[in-house]
């Protein structure tokens, strides 16, 4: 008897706990409207510099390429 009452319980939390979130039209993040890291830290894109070696040479077979 305990044991279907408790199920019953959990079924009920169940439904409960995934109807809370349905049918919510501002669950979705604006573009812009979550930070990341950097954001968080209030670094600029000048802050971040471009690479100045070349990633792919090991992939293209060592060649040299223009």
């Amino acid at each position: 008897m305990l044991r279907g009452q408790s199920f019953r319980l959990l079924a009920v939390l169940v439904i409960v706990l995934f109807s809370t979130n349905c049918g919510k039209k501002d669950s979705k993040p604006e573009p812009g409207g979550v930070l990341d890291e950097a954001m968080r830290a209030e670094r600029k894109a000048e802050s971040f510099p471009a690479a100045d070696e070349d990633y792919f040479k090991d992939m293209d077979g060592g060649g040299v390429l223009s």
